[in-house]
């Protein structure tokens, strides 16, 4: 259902009140900055709107109340673009922003009481439908404006991005502290290679000795076998002899 350009009005008055009201009974220090960013873009939103499709049908019906309007408007703008460059945690952040809220219900009443009433007087039905579908569509695109130029919760984007830089940063950091264990792993591996390296070179002359010493082995073996051998030849000889001798001896 399309909706008037009064009535779009004044939904987005509705808008506001609810949004502060959240801010006023929020406690926690990150969604309240949330809360404001968002009154802040809404009041910046409206203010256009009303600035080029309303305030020109209202200089036509009440030149005097058109000119208070603009005053108005100024003075809100003012503050919004204070509170733009500021954070909840600031000094006076949340006293600016109740007054410029306060500031803004007094020239809402101002206008559901007088402006609207006399619109509506004055412009038919039809062409106030136009004037809100045309509004409808300018709303689109001043945020479409804001978030392509960063005036649109800026700051939760900033802090998107300090998060992300903060993933960045711990992953990095991760990545450092692994690193030494991975470099120790392969030190550990190639000290492990090393020492089977050197281990390998080693058995080589480990076995030579060992054939060495089983070689030496053997021969003292057979040098004691053969020094045996000797020992019972010469033992031999004389029982040789005496057995010659003594067969001469039969014989003769």
């Amino acid at each position: 259902m399309d909706l008037d350009m009064i009535q779009l009005l004044i939904n987005d008055h509705e808008l506001v009140k609810s949004l502060h009201e959240q801010f006023q009974r929020e406690s926690d220090l990150e969604k309240r900055q949330a809360l404001a960013d968002e009154i802040c873009v809404q009041l910046l939103i409206h203010d256009q709107v009303e600035l080029k499709m309303l305030y020109p049908q209202v200089e036509m019906v009440d030149k005097s109340l058109n000119d208070l309007s603009h005053q108005q408007h100024d003075m809100v703008r003012a503050q919004l673009m204070k509170l733009k460059e500021m954070k909840i945690q600031d000094q006076h952040f949340v006293e600016m922003l109740n007054s410029c809220v306060r500031d803004v219900l007094e020239h809402v009443e101002i206008e559901e009481k007088q402006v609207f009433p006399k619109l509506r007087e004055a412009i038919d039905q039809s062409k106030l439908l136009e004037f809100g579908r045309q509004a409808k569509e300018l709303k689109k695109s001043l945020t479409e404006e804001l978030q392509g130029s960063g005036s649109l919760s800026g700051r939760k984007r900033e802090r998107g991005e300090g998060e992300q830089q903060e993933q960045q940063h711990h992953t990095s950091s991760d990545m450092h502290q692994d690193k030494p264990e991975d470099e120790e792993d392969r030190a550990s591996s190639d000290s492990r290679g090393e020492s089977d390296g050197n281990g390998d070179r080693d058995a080589p002359p480990k076995t030579r000795g060992a054939g060495r010493k089983k070689g030496g082995s053997s021969e003292g073996q057979e040098g004691h076998a053969a020094k045996r051998r000797e020992v019972e030849k010469d033992e031999e000889a004389p029982a040789s002899r005496t057995r010659a001798s003594t067969r001469k001896k039969q014989e003769a």
